[in-house]
Protein backbone atom coordinates (compact mmCIF):
# COMPACT_ATOMS: atom_id res chain seq x y z
CA UNK A 1 0.00 0.00 0.00
CA UNK A 2 1.30 3.27 -1.22
CA UNK A 3 0.52 6.16 1.80
CA UNK A 4 0.45 9.46 0.56
CA UNK A 5 2.83 12.00 2.56
CA UNK A 6 -1.02 13.56 4.21
CA UNK A 7 -2.66 10.43 4.28
CA UNK A 8 -3.86 10.34 8.21
CA UNK A 9 -4.28 6.63 10.00
CA UNK A 10 -7.55 6.58 12.03
CA UNK A 11 -6.02 4.85 14.70
CA UNK A 12 -1.86 5.55 15.82
CA UNK A 13 -0.82 3.33 19.03
CA UNK A 14 2.44 3.71 20.54
CA UNK A 15 5.00 0.79 20.56
CA UNK A 16 4.72 0.63 24.66
CA UNK A 17 1.10 -0.02 24.64
CA UNK A 18 0.72 -2.28 21.64
CA UNK A 19 3.61 -4.20 23.69
CA UNK A 20 1.87 -4.31 26.52
CA UNK A 21 -1.05 -5.42 26.11
CA UNK A 22 0.65 -7.97 23.80
CA UNK A 23 2.48 -9.39 26.73
CA UNK A 24 0.02 -9.31 29.16
CA UNK A 25 -2.09 -11.33 26.70
CA UNK A 26 1.25 -14.36 26.39
CA UNK A 27 0.82 -14.74 30.01
CA UNK A 28 -2.31 -15.81 30.26
CA UNK A 29 -3.98 -18.66 28.72
CA UNK A 30 -7.67 -17.40 29.25
CA UNK A 31 -9.19 -14.80 27.43
CA UNK A 32 -8.57 -11.07 29.22
CA UNK A 33 -9.82 -7.79 28.29
CA UNK A 34 -8.56 -4.36 29.71
CA UNK A 35 -9.54 -1.04 28.13
CA UNK A 36 -7.31 1.48 25.42
CA UNK A 37 -7.54 5.13 26.46
CA UNK A 38 -5.83 8.13 24.37
CA UNK A 39 -7.20 11.16 22.54
CA UNK A 40 -9.12 12.22 19.87
CA UNK A 41 -7.34 14.27 17.25
CA UNK A 42 -8.57 16.21 13.90
CA UNK A 43 -5.26 17.30 11.30
CA UNK A 44 -6.50 18.50 8.01
CA UNK A 45 -10.27 17.91 8.43
CA UNK A 46 -9.26 14.27 9.41
CA UNK A 47 -10.17 12.89 12.41
CA UNK A 48 -7.88 10.00 14.71
CA UNK A 49 -7.41 8.58 17.85
CA UNK A 50 -3.85 7.95 19.42
CA UNK A 51 -4.14 5.13 22.07
CA UNK A 52 -1.28 6.10 24.52
CA UNK A 53 -2.49 4.16 27.33
CA UNK A 54 -3.99 0.73 28.68
CA UNK A 55 -5.79 -0.25 31.28
CA UNK A 56 -5.79 -3.45 32.63
CA UNK A 57 -7.04 -4.99 35.97
CA UNK A 58 -6.39 -8.64 36.30
CA UNK A 59 -9.37 -9.42 38.92
CA UNK A 60 -11.64 -8.62 36.82
CA UNK A 61 -12.45 -11.52 35.32
CA UNK A 62 -13.75 -14.53 36.81
CA UNK A 63 -12.99 -18.20 35.30
CA UNK A 64 -15.44 -20.67 36.59
CA UNK A 65 -14.98 -24.56 37.18
CA UNK A 66 -17.55 -26.76 36.11
CA UNK A 67 -17.66 -30.66 36.24
CA UNK A 68 -18.96 -32.49 32.88
CA UNK A 69 -22.15 -34.25 34.20
CA UNK A 70 -21.25 -37.72 31.85
CA UNK A 71 -17.52 -37.96 32.77
CA UNK A 72 -16.70 -35.97 35.87
CA UNK A 73 -14.00 -34.10 34.30
CA UNK A 74 -13.18 -30.73 35.52
CA UNK A 75 -12.85 -28.07 32.77
CA UNK A 76 -13.21 -24.23 33.13
CA UNK A 77 -15.51 -21.54 31.07
CA UNK A 78 -14.19 -18.36 31.47
CA UNK A 79 -16.85 -15.66 32.01
CA UNK A 80 -15.26 -12.24 31.47
CA UNK A 81 -17.24 -10.36 33.30
CA UNK A 82 -16.77 -6.37 33.28
CA UNK A 83 -16.18 -4.88 36.74
CA UNK A 84 -16.91 -1.13 35.40
CA UNK A 85 -16.63 0.38 38.71
CA UNK A 86 -12.71 -1.04 39.26
CA UNK A 87 -12.42 0.52 35.38
CA UNK A 88 -13.76 3.45 36.08
CA UNK A 89 -11.67 3.80 39.49
CA UNK A 90 -8.36 3.03 37.65
CA UNK A 91 -9.41 5.70 34.65
CA UNK A 92 -10.11 8.41 36.96
CA UNK A 93 -7.04 7.80 38.67
CA UNK A 94 -4.96 8.26 35.63
CA UNK A 95 -6.81 11.27 34.61
CA UNK A 96 -5.58 12.98 38.13
CA UNK A 97 -2.03 13.92 36.48
CA UNK A 98 -2.47 17.19 34.55
CA UNK A 99 -0.98 15.76 31.48
CA UNK A 100 -3.74 13.20 31.42
CA UNK A 101 -6.57 15.47 31.60
CA UNK A 102 -8.08 15.08 27.78
CA UNK A 103 -7.95 11.16 27.92
CA UNK A 104 -11.04 9.45 26.91
CA UNK A 105 -12.17 6.02 26.95
CA UNK A 106 -11.59 4.99 23.20
CA UNK A 107 -12.22 1.56 23.20
CA UNK A 108 -11.69 -2.16 24.50
CA UNK A 109 -8.68 -4.86 24.30
CA UNK A 110 -9.22 -8.05 24.54
CA UNK A 111 -7.07 -11.89 23.47
CA UNK A 112 -8.98 -14.75 21.23
CA UNK A 113 -6.12 -17.76 22.64
CA UNK A 114 -5.40 -20.07 19.35
CA UNK A 115 -9.12 -18.71 17.58
CA UNK A 116 -8.08 -15.78 15.38
CA UNK A 117 -8.72 -12.10 15.46
CA UNK A 118 -12.22 -11.12 14.76
CA UNK A 119 -15.14 -10.58 16.59
CA UNK A 120 -17.21 -12.78 18.01
CA UNK A 121 -21.27 -12.42 18.86
CA UNK A 122 -20.40 -11.47 22.55
CA UNK A 123 -17.50 -9.15 21.10
CA UNK A 124 -20.04 -7.64 18.86
CA UNK A 125 -22.53 -6.54 21.75
CA UNK A 126 -20.34 -5.20 23.72
CA UNK A 127 -18.97 -3.19 21.28
CA UNK A 128 -22.90 -1.89 20.58
CA UNK A 129 -23.42 -1.25 24.05
CA UNK A 130 -20.62 -0.08 25.50
CA UNK A 131 -18.19 1.23 22.65
CA UNK A 132 -20.60 2.15 20.47
CA UNK A 133 -19.54 6.17 19.83
CA UNK A 134 -17.68 6.52 16.13
CA UNK A 135 -14.43 6.56 17.21
CA UNK A 136 -14.51 3.26 19.36
CA UNK A 137 -12.79 0.90 18.39
CA UNK A 138 -12.06 -3.20 19.29
CA UNK A 139 -8.19 -4.73 19.34
CA UNK A 140 -8.04 -8.43 19.40
CA UNK A 141 -4.94 -9.94 20.15
CA UNK A 142 -4.43 -13.65 19.40
CA UNK A 143 -0.71 -14.56 21.27
CA UNK A 144 -0.57 -18.16 20.05
CA UNK A 145 -0.96 -17.19 16.54
CA UNK A 146 0.63 -13.73 17.30
CA UNK A 147 -2.12 -12.05 15.32
CA UNK A 148 -3.90 -8.84 16.50
CA UNK A 149 -6.18 -6.31 14.71
CA UNK A 150 -8.50 -3.09 15.15
CA UNK A 151 -12.14 -3.25 14.79
CA UNK A 152 -14.80 -0.56 14.72
CA UNK A 153 -18.60 -0.97 14.37
CA UNK A 154 -19.74 -0.65 10.87
CA UNK A 155 -23.42 -2.07 9.60
CA UNK A 156 -22.73 -1.26 6.00
CA UNK A 157 -20.64 -4.78 6.52
CA UNK A 158 -22.18 -8.19 6.35
CA UNK A 159 -20.62 -9.22 10.49
CA UNK A 160 -21.54 -5.62 11.49
CA UNK A 161 -17.74 -4.48 12.22
CA UNK A 162 -14.55 -3.78 10.19
CA UNK A 163 -10.94 -3.99 10.69
CA UNK A 164 -8.76 -0.66 10.47
CA UNK A 165 -6.12 0.67 9.27
CA UNK A 166 -3.00 2.19 12.58
CA UNK A 167 0.44 3.04 12.67
CA UNK A 168 2.69 2.36 16.12
CA UNK A 169 4.65 5.43 16.96
CA UNK A 170 7.40 5.64 19.79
Amino acid sequence: MTIDENYVFPLYITKEVIEGIKKICKENVNEVFGYLVGERYIWDKQKYILLNHYLYIKEAFIANEFYFQESGEKGIVNNIQFEFFKYSEEFDKLKLDPNNENLLRLGWWHSHPNFGCFLSSVDLATQRSIFNKSYHVALVVDPIRDEYKFFTLNDQFEDGYKEISYAIIK
